[in-house]
C-alpha cells in the first residue's frame, strides 16, 4: 500500500482528464454479466467466473463491487499478486469497506509480506470499527492480525 497515494492521484487524474468514461456506462449490461459471474463463483467455477467478472470491470471499470468480485476470483485461485491489484483498484472505489482490506492482509499474508499484511488488516479493523454491519470482518481481522504477527515474530 506504500504507492497507495501516487495510484490514487492516477486514477483521480484519469477521471478529471476522461469523464466521457463515466457518462458511457452500461450499468444494466454490466450488472447481467456480473450476476453471471456471482453464479458461476458460488459454483466453484472460478476460471468462468473470472471471464464474467473480467468483462463487467471491463463494461463499468469504476465500479468497487465488479473489481472486489475479479479480486475474490483470482484469490479463490490462489493468484495472490492479482488478487492484490483488483483488491486496491476496489478499495481505491469504496474506501470504506473493511472486506477489501481485509483480503489484501489475507493475499499479502500468503506471500509473506507481513509490513503490508499488519497495515491492511490494521485499516480493515479500523474500517469495521465504524460500522456496525461489519462485526464479522472486525473479529476476523483481529484474529487475522494476530496470526500475521505470529508469523512475523
Amino acid at each position: 500500500m506504500t504507492n497507495l497515494q501516487q495510484t490514487l492521484v492516477q486514477v483521480k487524474h484519469g477521471l478529471i482528464s476522461a469523464p466521457e468514461l463515466l457518462q458511457s456506462e452500461d450499468t444494466h449490461m454490466a450488472n447481467l454479466t456480473y450476476q453471471q459471474g456471482v453464479r458461476a463463483f458460488n459454483a466453484k467455477d472460478y476460471i468462468t467466473a473470472l471471464d464474467f467478472f473480467t468483462v463487467a470491470v471491463i463494461q463499468l471499470p469504476f465500479n468497487a463491487t465488479y473489481s472486489f468480485a475479479l479480486a475474490m476470483t483470482y484469490h479463490a485461485l490462489n493468484e495472490e499478486q492479482e488478487a492484490i491489484s483488483f483488491y486496491i483498484r476496489s478499495w481505491l472505489f469504496d474506501a470504506t469497506n473493511p472486506a477489501t482490506c481485509f483480503r489484501l492482509g489475507q493475499c499479502y499474508l500468503t506471500l509473506k509480506e507481513y509490513a503490508d499484511a499488519v497495515e491492511s488488516v490494521e485499516t480493515a479493523i479500523k474500517l469495521a470499527e465504524l460500522a456496525p454491519e461489519h462485526q464479522e470482518i472486525l473479529m476476523l481481522s483481529r484474529q487475522l492480525l494476530v496470526e500475521v504477527k505470529a508469523r512475523n515474530t
